[in-house]
């Protein structure tokens, strides 16, 4: 994850044997904590583990959540980016009906990807 190789970090999150959202080291670190400081395409893997249900409100040892490591290291464009994939999967989960029977889901899901 961290050297950011997204052929592997697919392979991750495709084992049914290794559930995506568990500390992985000693700091209480998920795949996403780790992600935020992928040396390459960290915003590429962030988003493909929070599509396959890693677990964005997950803390590491201090209390931290991925998108903390991303401020802490200087990447607030990808600390919001995972605060925002957060609320739009709140969004789909709340109202999927609603947005279905409003006719709007097309229009949502292009832009809540």
């Amino acid at each position: 994850i961290q050297q950011g190789q997204i052929a592997l970090v697919e392979v991750f999150v495709h084992t049914p044997l290794l559930p995506i959202s568990v500390a992985l080291d000693a700091q209480g670190h998920t795949a996403l904590h780790i992600a935020v400081h992928a040396q390459q395409a960290a915003e590429a893997i962030a988003k493909l583990l929070m599509e396959n249900g890693a677990d964005s409100k997950a803390v590491n040892a201090k209390g931290q959540r991925a998108e903390h490591l991303a401020e802490q290291g200087g990447n607030l464009a990808l600390a919001e980016k995972i605060r925002t994939w957060r609320y739009q999967k709140k969004l789909r989960q709340a109202f999927p009906g609603v947005l279905k029977e409003m006719g709007i889901t097309s229009f949502f899901q292009q832009h809540l990807k």
